[in-house]
């Protein structure tokens, strides 16, 4: 596992890729980037994750983070981009959304800590 800014680790704990797996819902193709790049005083992490399908109201862009906001009758609590949010943060990252022409993007900026990584053989 690497490290992240503040000492957490970046290896998700099941919940909380549960969590960030039930606020992803595509409709149309779907692209996925990774990149690491310069972010501040050092090196980060961006992830990109895109879709072509119905998109989001504008009027709904800046809602969907707040919790218990939904646009789907019936289903789901609301809770899904609120957590993701508020994951990402607690790694002191960002998830920023862009919205329009039928396309909608998330993105997810995590800052490397400056300290070194090992990673445990495999046995």
């Amino acid at each position: 596992m690497s490290r992240l800014s503040g000492g957490a680790q970046a290896g998700f704990h099941q919940p909380d890729l549960e969590c960030l797996g039930c606020s992803l819902e595509a409709n149309g193709l779907l692209t996925l980037r990774v990149k690491l790049e310069e972010a501040g005083d050092g090196q980060g992490l961006r992830v990109e994750v895109e879709d072509n399908g119905q998109g989001i109201e504008q009027e709904n862009v800046l809602k969907i983070f707040e919790p218990f906001f939904t646009t789907k009758k019936g289903v789901g609590t609301g809770l899904g981009l609120w957590s993701a949010k508020s994951l990402v943060e607690k790694h002191h990252g960002q998830l920023l959304v862009q919205a329009g022409d039928g396309t909608t993007r998330f993105t997810v900026l995590l800052p490397a800590a400056n300290t070194a990584v090992s990673v445990p053989e495999a046995s």
